[in-house]
């Protein structure tokens, strides 16, 4: 072969090289697009869900007092029944 000739082959497979260089890019930047909008979704989602841990928060946090309130009413006048039925118990063993 001659010089010219090997460097048209040179060339042609520099050109080859590039060609898949060039293809693996395009593939690496489909790839990457994939992922930034699968990223864009998860984002998305994730701060749906802050904010619905943020609403649930507040309604708790409004609701919490009152509720504990009625809480201990409802304790104080069973410890009331207890204490009844406990008293009961030790006057009719006593008998």
């Amino acid at each position: 072969m001659s010089s010219e000739q090997n460097e048209i082959n040179e060339i042609i497979d520099i050109k080859e090289i590039l060609d898949d260089i060039n293809l693996n890019l395009l593939n690496i930047h489909t790839r990457l697009l994939s992922i930034e909008t699968t990223l864009n979704y998860i984002n998305t989602s994730t701060h749906n869900m802050d904010q619905h841990i943020s609403f649930v928060e507040n309604v708790f946090d409004v609701v919490k007092k009152p509720f504990v309130n009625v809480l201990k009413w409802y304790n104080k006048d069973l410890d009331k029944i207890d204490k009844i039925n406990l008293d009961k118990l030790i006057k009719d063993k006593q008998m």
